[in-house]
């Protein structure tokens, strides 16, 4: 800093070094002294030492100003520290009652006799309980008992479920296969009417007398006749191959054909569609079968209809 620059004196980083400040106690550096006249050494002049003094006294007024509190604190909390440092009591806190700091350490006592009353019932409850050892042991029993039985439960709805889903399965089997038996029953019924169709024909068509004008026009020629015989026996062997064929394939399957002819009437098998007054037979006996009935395994696939007797003179049920 240059004591002759007006410009040094204002700078306020010149004036915070502490170097740039003369010591009372250094000897005057020959160096920083002013000449006023030639041949004479001064310390500082009047005005320089008076713009000193200013700035140092501002300076010291900048450092010992009040700090802002920091961040975050209530300003409360701030200024009773402050009355702390200083010696201060707090205007807002009165000063101690006697009686209420008697009442407070009684209630305190209460207090205490009540925690320690409740900590010794709590110890004679303790010490009343059974072996923890020997709970946590029938716990763990109860415990595996109860899981052994949730997986007793848990198999048998899993067993019956899948036992549900079998007996579902082989019941909508079941209901299929006995749906396509009575298709197939139904399909032997017209192969054997066809079957007769064909033999009835067959000997009527044999029983044609060649000599008579009328069965030479029906027959035509001795070797037309005997094509149309053998067209005919051939579509009846025809059907009887296709009729043995089919029985075997309800044989293998489980059906057979209810016996009826001759034996007495079951409602469980039969349903009479025709009643015939007899003083031969038996009532109730069969004596035509309309359609043939089947059983299948152990049921009744389709039940025969039937003719039977009855006595002669009485009078129909129903």
């Amino acid at each position: 800093m240059d004591p002759e620059d007006p410009d040094d004196l204002d700078d306020p980083d010149d004036l915070d070094d502490p170097d740039d400040l003369d010591d009372p106690d250094d000897p005057v550096d020959p160096a920083r002294t002013v000449r006023s006249e030639p041949g004479t050494e001064t310390a500082l002049s009047p005005e320089l030492r008076e713009r000193l003094m200013r700035r140092f006294g501002e300076w010291l007024d900048e450092a010992f100003d009040p700090e802002e509190p920091p961040s975050g604190i209530a300003q409360e909390i701030v200024d009773r520290l402050d009355r702390e440092d200083r010696g201060e009591d707090d205007p807002g806190e009165a000063a101690p009652d006697l009686y209420a700091l008697f009442a407070s350490l009684t209630a305190l006592s209460q207090e205490i006799k009540l925690q320690g009353r409740s900590f010794k019932e709590l110890s004679g409850a303790v010490a009343r309980l059974p072996d923890l050892g020997a709970l946590v042991s029938e716990s763990r029993s109860v415990n595996a008992e109860a899981i052994a039985e949730a997986g007793r439960i848990a198999r048998e709805a899993r067993e019956s479920r899948e036992a549900q889903t079998r007996e579902a399965v082989q019941e909508a089997r079941r209901k299929a296969q006995r749906e396509l038996l009575e298709a197939m029953v139904d399909l032997r019924d017209r192969l054997a009417r066809g079957l007769e169709s064909a033999r009835a024909q067959l000997a009527e068509v044999e029983r044609l007398p060649e000599e008579r004008w009328w069965a030479r026009l029906i027959s035509g020629p001795p070797a037309a006749r005997q094509s149309l015989i053998d067209a005919v026996r051939a579509q009846s062997d025809g059907y009887r191959l296709t009729l043995d064929r089919l029985d075997d394939t309800l044989t293998g399957l489980g059906v057979r054909e209810v016996a009826c002819r001759g034996q007495r009437f079951d409602p469980r098998a039969m349903n009479a569609v025709e009643v015939e007054e007899s003083r031969d037979l038996p009532e109730g006996t069969v004596i035509a079968v309309h359609r043939a009935g089947y059983r299948w395994n152990d049921e009744v696939l389709r039940p025969a209809q039937v003719k039977v007797t009855r006595v002669a003179g009485r009078p129909a049920e129903g």
